[in-house]
């Protein structure tokens, strides 16, 4: 009974690991689909089972880079930090890319948690951080934006230029009437609505405004919702103070 015991008890020990290991890669490759296809929550929930199935540290990278897909900075810094204390396990090309956004997301910190600019005081200069506005796109919304506004405005397009080229110097009203309407179908988004005031028949102006209009208009909106909110990337760049004889200069070194 006791040999029984301990045979089983070796077997456990034996074996653990090695379910441990097989549900943590399970956990890994569905937080890395979820990840691919930009549903950081849902990654986020795979890769934190996956660690504590077996807490790899080469885990911490892929932690960290969901937890900053979500905004979550401080959390993403946690997380690369702990990578770059692990062994190191990954390529140099990885060990890089987590070093540079580590350092990125602390100097961002260090600028969001006090009013001055200065992060460090460096032998032969002040090291500084400025912050770049960028746009920062959403990438599904700008894409479906474009479509839409592409599917509206180009037949208003081809209608604004090639109608009156075709009518030419027409003599008869109603040709002019549909020229003077189709020139300003050229114009984004306003166009359609602009042709319909020039040529007040409903069986024109309906449809351009309703439809082509319509999709302009929308796409113009999606387009400025996908564009409109801001990321702030901080720009780090060191200000040195150079003694000359005639007083001093100063150096600004940096990428911008």
């Amino acid at each position: 009974m006791a040999r029984a015991a301990r045979v089983a008890i070796a077997l456990a020990l034996l074996c653990g690991p090695a379910v441990a290991d097989e549900a943590q890669e399970q956990h890994r490759q569905l937080g890395a689909a979820l990840f691919a296809s930009e549903r950081y929550e849902d990654a986020l929930r795979e890769y934190e089972a996956a660690w504590a199935a077996s807490p790899d540290p080469a885990l911490a990278a892929e932690i960290g880079r969901t937890h900053q897909r979500l905004g979550h900075t401080a959390d993403a810094l946690t997380w690369y930090r702990r990578f770059l204390a692990g062994p190191a396990i990954a390529d140099d090309t990885v060990r890089a890319e987590v070093t540079r956004e580590a350092e990125r997301l602390t100097a961002l910190m260090r600028e969001q948690e006090g009013p001055t600019p200065v992060a460090e005081q460096r032998a032969g200069g002040t090291r500084l951080v400025a912050v770049r506005y960028a746009v920062g796109p959403k990438r599904k919304l700008l894409i479906a934006g474009i479509v839409l506004g592409a599917v509206g405005y180009v037949p208003a397009l081809l209608c604004g230029i090639l109608l009156p080229t075709l009518i030419g110097g027409s003599s008869r009203s109603s040709d002019r009437d549909v020229r003077d309407g189709s020139i300003p179908l050229v114009l984004p988004v306003i166009g359609p609505f602009v042709s319909g005031l020039v040529f007040r028949e409903p069986g024109w102006a309906i449809p351009w405004a309703l439809f082509d209009g319509a999709l302009q208009a929308i796409g113009f909106g999606l387009v400025i919702g996908a564009t409109a909110h801001l990321e702030r990337a901080p720009v780090p760049f060191t200000v040195s103070v150079l003694p000359t004889d005639g007083g001093g200069a100063l150096s600004l070194a940096g990428r911008f």
